[in-house]
């Protein structure tokens, strides 16, 4: 088993419940893979540094998963063929480390790049060390 960090970018013009059906079918496909979801983040609406798909806005949301290394094409096929999500990435991490505070926020230390520890270390960091991972990439 892996970590992997998911980001996926939903267009801005579909609504919140049709976000959580695609979100759904999203965490069913890992989940039925023999993945686990550790982390899900709603990071909200953002503008886009560039127009994709006539979109300026997008619906950001992280996923933490630990997950056998063939859930990656799956979230890419998936993610490919649904036409609510504009942008997509997945990236192997070293760890990912959760833990809810008293005021029932998660904080999460996601470090590190492609590699095998599979160590669950407990960190109060930010919420996202790498926030801007999509902007970069585009």
């Amino acid at each position: 088993m892996f970590f992997y960090e998911v980001m996926v970018v939903f267009n801005s013009r579909i609504n919140s419940e049709e976000v959580d059906n695609l979100m759904g079918k999203l965490k069913e496909i890992i989940s039925s893979n023999g993945g686990e979801i550790l982390l899900c983040t709603h990071l909200g609406k953002k503008l886009l540094a560039y127009e994709i798909k006539k979109c300026t806005e997008g619906n950001f949301f992280c996923l933490g998963i630990t997950a056998p290394s063939t859930i990656s094409s799956l979230i890419e096929k998936y993610c490919k063929m649904t036409d609510g999500i504009v942008r997509h990435m997945i990236v192997k991490k070293k760890n990912i480390s959760v833990k809810e505070d008293s005021s029932s926020k998660e904080n999460v230390s996601i470090s590190g790049e492609e590699g095998s520890s599979q160590e669950k270390q407990v960190e109060t960091n930010n919420v996202i060390e790498e926030n801007n991972i999509i902007e970069k990439n585009q």
